[in-house]
């Protein structure tokens, strides 16, 4: 019953992203109803456009991390996927700064 064997950190590391994506996209499917909930009522869309705007893009942006995380493409083909220009260079930036950083 020995547990004492280190597995493979790669292995650890895909099967945490495979995990982390499907939450990213549960929680995106329990947000984009929030927002056509909200969106349903006349008075609560015309009050909260802009916010429920942005709730579809935080929605992309979930999506598009879940991809990022689900893909065995390489990183910088993974970054460079990203729709949305904005979070492509966030994403990217940070990944190229950290690697500076380790580097």
């Amino acid at each position: 019953m020995g547990h004492d064997v280190t597995p493979d950190p790669s292995v650890i590391d895909g099967v945490l992203a495979a995990v982390l994506a499907e939450e990213l996209v549960a929680l995106t499917g329990q947000l984009s109803d929030l927002a056509y909930d909200l969106g349903s009522n006349p008075e609560t869309l015309r009050a909260h456009m802009s916010s429920i705007q942005l709730v579809d893009v935080i929605t992309q942006a979930q999506i598009a991390i879940a991809d990022i995380l689900r893909s065995d493409a390489p990183i910088e083909d993974r970054i460079a996927s990203i729709t949305l220009e904005a979070l492509g260079q966030r994403i990217g930036d940070g990944y190229r700064k950290r690697l500076d950083v380790r580097n």
